[in-house]
Parts: C-alpha cells; sequence; structure tokens
C-alpha cells in the first residue's frame, strides 16, 4: 500500500494543496472527449529516457485532430495498465518556463512536482505540446509584452486577437487507452 493510499488523501487533495489554481478535471468530463472520428492518435514510439528526477518510460503519439496536429507524450512510472484511480498529470508545455526557468508561471515547478509525484507513487504525465495556451511561443511572447503594459494572460491574448484558450485535449482519452488506464481525475 503506499502513502497516498494510506493517506486517503487523493491526487487531486495534494494537488490542489500544492497549487492553489491548478484546476482538477473528471477524466470522464465532455471537454475531454473526443470529437468523434474527426481525432486520431496514434502511438509511434517508446523509449526508457533517464532523467535528473530518474528512469521513465515514454511514449510518443502523433493526433490529427478537428483543432489541430499534435505530438503529445506520456511519461510514464510503474505498471500502470489495467490499474484504476491511476495519478494522471495532463501537462501543457511551457518553453519559458521549463527552458528559460521564467518566473512569470509556475509550470516548471508544476511539471516537476508531477514527474517527482509520479516517480514516487507511481503514474502518468500526458505532456501536451500547446504552449501559451495553445497560441504558439512567438505570439506567446507578444502577450508578455502586452502584460509588461498590465494586462493579465486572458486580456492580453485578446488585445492581440486570440480567444482566452486554444488548448484541446482531444488526444487525451486515446492516450488513457492506449496506456490501459483508469483515471477518477486528471490534474
Amino acid at each position: 500500500m503506499t502513502q497516498l493510499q494510506k493517506s486517503k488523501k487523493t491526487v487531486a487533495d495534494i494537488a490542489q494543496a500544492t497549487f492553489k489554481h491548478v484546476p482538477v478535471l473528471d477524466a470522464n468530463a465532455p471537454g475531454l472527449t473526443c470529437l468523434g472520428d474527426q481525432v486520431t492518435t496514434t502511438f509511434v514510439a517508446e523509449t526508457a529516457l533517464p532523467t535528473d528526477g530518474g528512469m521513465f518510460r515514454v511514449r510518443a503519439y502523433r493526433s490529427v485532430g478537428s483543432l489541430r496536429e499534435s505530438e503529445p507524450i506520456a511519461m510514464i512510472t510503474g505498471d500502470v495498465r489495467g490499474k484504476r484511480n491511476v495519478p494522471v498529470r495532463v501537462h501543457d508545455q511551457c518553453f519559458t518556463s521549463e527552458v528559460f526557468g521564467s518566473l512569470k508561471c509556475d509550470c516548471r515547478e508544476q511539471l516537476d512536482y508531477a514527474k517527482a509525484y509520479t516517480k514516487q507513487h507511481g503514474g502518468v504525465v500526458i505532456y501536451m505540446p500547446q504552449e501559451g495556451r495553445g497560441i504558439g511561443l512567438a505570439n506567446k511572447i507578444m502577450a508578455y509584452s502586452m502584460q509588461e503594459r498590465g494586462l493579465d494572460t486572458v486580456d492580453a491574448n485578446r488585445v492581440l486577437g486570440f480567444k482566452d484558450d486554444y488548448r484541446s485535449y482531444e488526444p487525451v482519452p486515446a492516450i488513457l487507452k492506449d496506456l490501459g488506464v483508469q483515471a477518477d481525475c486528471l490534474w
């Protein structure tokens, strides 16, 4: 029995206590379902990946959907196939914090926490390549320049002509199915 099981806390409880503004999503929520035949997510390759946080099993996918093409990655620790209540973190790419160490957000901290948590308890981190709420890196830098003028992220995106959020989680159900994972919540 893991410490998580002994404590009777859920991954959602821990995530919300650690990062107050991190949403916890119901894995069966309508927003996380695929749009019928419009989305195809295909497994591409798997490898062992040694990292500064330990060894992970990494599976790459290619997803072609109604909104865009993407190449999400699943980082897996432990034997998750066929398991219920597997800790699953769906993490959106944040180049500025994860590569450059930007302090404008806590995305890198969230990713590091998720990797450490799943390393200790087993689980999956699904890494979604959708920078800046899906507007891309160059547009995110433009939004940062607007934020220097006092706007928040959403308002900066609106001033630049973008919707509040372009992210899509369409590949997530197919990835979870491929992994044989049943998650009650995604964080």
